[in-house]
């Protein structure tokens, strides 16, 4: 029994609202306009009549008569104590306007009573009244469309034996086939203008499209609002500059009363990174209230994190229905700028994040537990790598490596377990970048070898260039991979610190064993005027004869300044097995260094020389 005054209180609050601005009965006065409408709109229920009767007044004046069927014919219903006064209207004693005005809100009351009448007026004299009917059939029963009056009469003869149950049946089953063939044809028309907008999207330049995506956005169509997001969307992704008016709409529709809008809003913002990015989001953050919008800006908030951004983030976070993963990506990111650094925070925080369980907490939530947490949170996070087959064990890896205390126990595992090396690796690189890193990193097993190399190259980067040759050699590394961390140096801004030279001799010498004299020549013309230690002159003597024998100048070898005996026996014994000028080299050495020599030098030198006349050395 509550359904009708509902029913009259929409229908006469829509009336007031598109034209009746002025209804003492409503208590709206001609000078309150629209907005005022608003206020007594509560009341229709207990001033229903009143109410109706002001109507009926209007209705029956000529100078409000036209003005309050436009009215009326708005309405999706009209209340049915109007249908005497609205009837009366058609009759053909009326002005022709007022009678087709009328006819159309006859359509509105979708009553037995105004079927039969609009079904009369099909006949009527007046063409332009027996259009208006025939238009009103058709919508009230989805049917007849192309009839005269003759088929509208034989059709309502054919349902006259319907009670007033089965009319009220056929006329809700007759406007639910018209609305779906209304939304029929609405959508192929949405279809359309969407591609007919794409279209013209894809021939416009930047500056056109800018002006065409934020008309767009800020149209209020759906449809067209969301392609509007789309496009830009797929612009930004395309890196097509998109103008400021963009960014401007986006930032308007943050008010949106759509959370969904809100969130679309809340994310291209933070794609378009406008300038004032950081305050809109946080602002339109503090304000929300839906957890769909606020996903977004909480993503938003982690790229520019800032002290006013807090507070929301942690609210949201503590809410039941929170993005957990959004909310703890922002307050992750609030972490790593030191930003969660009040106690009272961290422990909102801690607590939220226990509470929920490391099942839901996401990685961003491991590793504020590792970081901010107990040795307890430790242990719990800990104990999921001991579970080989859980899927959160590849999470927690990586939350340990959050303190030196966590990467002590990723190492412990990881020394017997290769698919934690990863993690592993990364953790020992924040927390050791030493020497003693890289030892440790090239020391553990891992699945592939490219997956050491990255590692290793990673840490040598953390590294200070003058202890990369101390770092290589404590490590054990390969030549290929030696060679790759030592590269680094031959970039050297003429730095002459001693660990430096060190690298720069060793990158020299790895090149030789890898077969790129070239490049090592390179190298040993950078250091040819360096300020060299005894040993580290000694080391470059030795690598410059070896390039010179190996690219075929051994006058060149000859000619290198202050090179010994054992300079020379260094070198030769790098060289191939196969090697032609073995034999040439060592005679040449015996007769140049002579008396120098001492038995085991001479010894040596004799066993490069080629047996004579097919005897050995040892036969003569």
């Amino acid at each position: 029994m509550h359904r009708p005054i509902a029913r009259r209180r929409v229908s006469l609050a829509g009336l007031v609202l598109m034209g009746l601005t002025a209804c003492p009965a409503l208590g709206v006065q001609p000078e309150d306009g629209v907005a005022g409408a608003f206020q007594p709109i509560e009341r229709l229920a207990d001033e229903s009549g009143p109410a109706i009767d002001e109507v009926v007044k209007r209705l029956r004046d000529p100078e409000t008569v036209r003005e309050t069927l436009q009215s009326l014919a708005a309405l999706t219903i009209v209340p049915p104590p109007l249908w005497r006064d609205v009837s009366v209207l058609t009759t053909s004693d009326q002005d022709g306007d007022v009678r087709m005005l009328a006819v159309r809100v006859v359509t509105r009351f979708a009553t037995r009573e105004a079927v039969t009448l609009l079904v009369r007026l099909t006949g009527d004299a007046d063409e332009t009244v027996a259009s208006e009917a025939k238009s009103g059939l058709i919508q009230l029963t989805a049917t007849g469309s192309g009839w005269g009056s003759d088929q509208w009469k034989a059709w309502l003869e054919a349902t006259a034996g319907w009670n007033d149950r089965t009319w009220a049946r056929h006329l809700l089953a007759w406007q639910a086939e018209a609305r779906r063939r209304l939304e029929s044809e609405l959508a192929g028309l949405r279809d359309e203008s969407v591609a007919l907008y794409r279209k013209l999207h894809a021939e416009l330049d930047p500056g056109g499209r800018t002006g065409l995506i934020a008309e767009l956005i800020r149209d209020d169509r759906p449809w067209l609002r969301d392609l509007g997001f789309d496009l830009a969307g797929r612009d930004v992704s395309a890196r097509t500059g998109l103008g400021e008016e963009v960014a401007r709409a986006a930032a308007d529709r943050l008010r949106h009363p759509d959370p969904r809008v809100r969130g679309m809003a809340a994310n291209l913002v933070s794609r378009l990174v406008p300038p004032d990015a950081m305050l809109l989001l946080t602002e339109a953050l503090a304000a929300e209230k839906d957890a769909r919008a606020a996903e977004p800006m909480l993503l938003g908030v982690a790229r520019w994190p800032n002290p006013e951004a807090v507070e929301p983030a942690i609210t949201w976070l503590e809410r039941d229905d929170a993005p957990i993963d959004a909310a703890a990506t922002a307050l992750w990111a609030f972490t790593n700028a030191g930003l969660l650094d009040s106690e009272d925070d961290q422990a909102r925080v801690l607590a939220r994040l226990r509470a929920l369980g490391l099942d839901r907490t996401g990685e961003p939530g491991m590793r504020m537990l590792v970081r901010l947490g107990g040795e307890a949170d430790l242990a719990r996070v800990a104990a999921l790598l001991t579970a080989p087959d859980s899927p959160l064990r590849a999470t927690a890896a990586e939350a340990l490596g959050e303190s030196p205390e966590g990467t002590a126990r990723l190492l412990a595992l990881a020394s017997n377990d290769p698919r934690l090396f990863a993690p592993t690796a990364r953790a020992i690189t924040r927390h050791d970048p030493t020497p003693a890193g890289l030892r440790a990193i090239a020391g553990l097993p891992a699945l592939q070898p490219a997956d050491r190399a990255r590692a290793v190259l990673a840490h040598a980067e953390r590294l200070d260039a003058g202890l990369l040759a101390e770092a290589v050699g404590a490590a054990g590394l390969d030549d290929e991979l030696t060679e790759r961390v030592l590269s680094r140096l031959a970039e050297n801004d003429g730095q002459s610190e001693p660990g430096v030279i060190d690298g720069l001799l060793a990158l020299a010498e790895v090149r030789m064993r890898l077969g790129l004299p070239d490049a090592a020549g390179e190298v040993i013309a950078a250091l040819l005027d360096a300020p060299l230690s005894d040993a580290q002159q000694q080391r470059l003597r030795r690598v410059r004869i070896w390039r010179r024998l190996t690219i075929g100048d051994t006058e060149g070898a000859w000619a290198i300044d202050s090179a010994t005996s054992e300079d020379w026996l260094e070198a030769l014994s790098k060289m191939p097995a196969d090697w032609a000028d073995r034999s040439d080299m060592a005679e040449r050495a015996l007769t140049t260094f002579g008396q120098q020599l001492d038995a085991g030098s001479k010894a040596r030198f004799e066993a490069m020389l080629a047996p004579r006349d097919g005897s050995s050395l040892e036969d003569s």
